[in-house]
């Protein structure tokens, strides 16, 4: 599912892989708002990852009942420079102002992944999968009064073609399939616009 503030994009593949991503969002030169799934890692556009992912998986990993205290202070870490930054990005700020904000939390974020503190083997490797990995894709929000910092509405639009698949139990043909996608595409995107669906039923070749 392909969102932005005006449409809503469905399509089923068969794969989540790279050269999907690639293909739906080859002329795409915005900022791409997306999870931690390695596919979008090979889009050549300016990204921010989702921190309500990120910290979801902090907690994960600091729950286990063999969870290191260093992985328990690193949740605790980012769950508070998140706080702060979306704290102060919620105000107003020039571009300039949000430009230094940026930079000075690119590099809090890089002396964090890169300090000897961390020797416990969770925190390690929570670091490598996403703080060296991502850092600066952590803090791209900061430079846009627009920008988000999580895909929470990707999230809520991918709900209706999750619901219409348990319901339905899914499309059995790839021609059902690609109906399917169009037809919610199109729904969704009216939603999406406060349009009224009785209204566009004509599109359809409908009336009431």
């Amino acid at each position: 599912m392909w969102s932005n503030d005006d449409i809503i994009l469905y399509t089923t593949q068969k794969s989540r892989g790279g050269k999907i991503a690639q293909t739906i969002l080859k002329s795409f030169k915005g900022l791409l708002n997306r999870d931690g799934h390695g596919a979008y890692n090979s889009v050549e556009t300016e990204q921010q990852i989702c921190w309500v992912h990120l910290l979801r998986r902090a907690h994960h990993y600091s729950e286990k009942e063999n969870a290191s205290q260093q992985m328990i202070l690193l949740k605790n870490t980012l769950q508070k420079t998140y706080h702060r930054m979306s704290k102060w990005h919620r105000k107003k700020h020039s571009d300039i102002e949000r430009l230094k904000y940026y930079k000075r939390n690119k590099k809090i974020l890089t002396n964090l992944a890169h300090s000897k503190v961390w020797t416990e083997d969770d925190a390690k490797k929570f670091i490598q999968t996403w703080l060296i990995k991502h850092r600066f894709r952590l803090v791209n929000f900061l430079k846009y009064s627009y920008a988000c910092s999580h895909n929470n509405p990707a999230e809520r639009g991918i709900r209706p073609m999750v619901i219409l698949r348990k319901v339905s139990g899914g499309s059995k043909s790839q021609r059902g399939s690609k109906a399917t996608d169009i037809n919610m595409s199109i729904i969704e995107t009216w939603a999406k616009q406060n349009l009224s669906l009785i209204q566009k039923l004509p599109v359809f070749g409908l009336s009431l």
